[in-house]
């Protein structure tokens, strides 16, 4: 599997980054998108190179950016002075939860959902296979009618089908 540093590295080459105007312009269209959302404290679970959690701040978001990896947690650090980083998940209303999930087990999502306690979660998670899954750690590669049962199963509902940051976006609600 990719190491932390070398994943950083390759995300900054493919330009996911705030070096990116192209990047960074629709992410800060999505957090416009989301301002029903901005009162819910929110979180980015997941981060990496906190493009989503910078954007929602500036869009007035009360948002912490969450990673387990101190370099993608360094990076924030140095290049958004005033977000809010964690290395451990915290309690929100409102969780980004975007191209995540595919680097998790279903067991780890159920914790980190138990942890958070979301009433709304903005979702996308990668239904592509490719020769690189087990190198980027793709441990959870699911359909979507699979992932939409996945939820209705914890408890979710599909509010909104989105094509904004990805076309398998969806803005899930708690029933």
């Amino acid at each position: 599997m990719i190491s932390p540093k070398e994943f950083l590295r390759i995300e900054l080459e493919r330009g996911i980054s705030p070096f990116n105007p192209k990047f960074v312009k629709k992410r800060a269209q999505l957090a416009q998108m989301m301002e029903p959302y901005k009162h819910l404290k929110t979180i980015d679970y997941g981060a990496g190179t906190g493009v989503y959690a910078e954007e929602f701040r500036k869009a007035g978001f009360d948002v912490v950016a969450q990673d387990i990896w101190k370099e993608h947690r360094d990076f924030m650090k140095e290049n958004y002075p005033g977000l809010k980083v964690v290395a451990r998940p915290v309690k929100a209303e409102f969780m980004l939860f975007i191209e995540v999930a595919e680097h998790m087990a279903d067991s780890e999502i159920d914790k980190a959902i138990e942890k958070i306690d979301p009433e709304f979660i903005l979702f996308s998670s990668t239904s592509n296979r490719d020769p690189y899954d087990e190198k980027w750690g793709h441990v959870n590669i699911k359909e979507q009618p699979e992932w939409v049962k996945f939820w209705k199963d914890r408890g979710y509902e599909v509010k909104q089908e989105m094509r904004n940051p990805t076309k398998w976006t969806k803005l899930l609600q708690r029933n």
